[in-house]
């Protein structure tokens, strides 16, 4: 376990305190990054992630000398995408030898990330909603008593920057690469054991034997998450979801929707619409 933040500024630190000390509790130890040198706007936000973009002194180094495999939680998306850049500088697989989590789920920050970044999502509708019911009281002549109100995040959306079960079989952790990369192309297990240039049955006996599931059934749950962002974060139809998860129609990515995950996608998507009365 690492946290890699902006020593010196007050969210990052926050963030960093409360991860080392949630660490703590659980008899583990997490590292810290802490910079060789200060900028001259030490507290400055802004300041911290542009100087950090031209090669944070250290940061490759402290990120060289972690033991590995190691999960890196970084203070805020910028950088989550910095530590990832320093992976790149010094040959480090991820998720495989540093798993990244960022916080914010900017979608441009994550998306254009190689590789796409996990991060926490904020729930911004409870945020604005929580801010907005305050300023009424305000207007309205009322006093506020609380002076700080702590709003619990939506969740992590997960991308392959932390997309990763840890096996030492090779083989086993190629394949789970390789579907991890491409189950919403439409492959196979046999396309799998083809690639790996082994045989469907010892495919399949090894991963019943490390994660006790078989390779199609890693292929579905790859397709399956992928779907419930999908629903959850986008007004697709039906039938686009089927396409970008590598289902041939619309009827058989429901049929293999409501087998998987025992209701329709419809149900899913309803059950996750956002709206400002799941506020109250």
């Amino acid at each position: 376990m690492a946290f890699c933040g902006y020593p010196g500024v007050g969210f990052s630190d926050q963030r960093g305190d409360a991860f080392v000390q949630y660490v703590a509790d659980r008899g583990l130890c997490a590292e810290q990054f802490m910079p060789s040198h200060r900028s001259p706007n030490f507290g400055d936000t802004v300041a911290r992630e542009t100087d950090a973009e031209f090669g944070e002194r250290g940061l490759d180094s402290w990120i060289s000398k972690l033991a590995k495999p190691v999960a890196v939680f970084a203070c805020n998306d910028v950088r989550a995408r910095q530590v990832l850049a320093a992976c790149g500088r010094t040959g480090l697989r991820v998720p495989d030898d540093v798993a990244v989590l960022g916080v914010d789920n900017d979608e441009v920050i994550c998306d254009l990330s190689f590789p796409p970044l996990s991060s926490i999502m904020p729930n911004t509708w409870r945020i604005g909603h929580e801010g907005a019911s305050r300023l009424d009281q305000m207007l309205s002549g009322n006093p506020i008593t609380e002076k700080r109100v702590l709003i619990p995040p939506e969740g992590v959306q997960v991308r392959r920057s932390s997309d990763v079960v840890a096996v030492e079989d090779p083989d086993v952790a190629a394949a789970l690469s390789h579907i991890r990369d491409h189950a919403c192309e439409g492959i196979s297990v046999s396309d799998v054991a083809r690639w790996l240039a082994i045989s469907r049955t010892t495919l399949d006996r090894r991963f019943l034997s490390i994660l006790q599931r078989s390779p199609k059934s890693e292929i579905d749950r790859v397709r399956i998450q992928r779907a419930k962002q999908l629903l959850e974060l986008t007004e697709y139809k039906l039938a686009t979801v089927a396409e970008m998860t590598g289902y041939a129609s619309a009827p058989q990515f429901l049929t293999a929707f409501k087998r998987l995950t025992g209701i329709t996608p419809g149900e899913h998507r309803k059950r996750h619409l956002r709206s400002p009365e799941s506020f109250q």
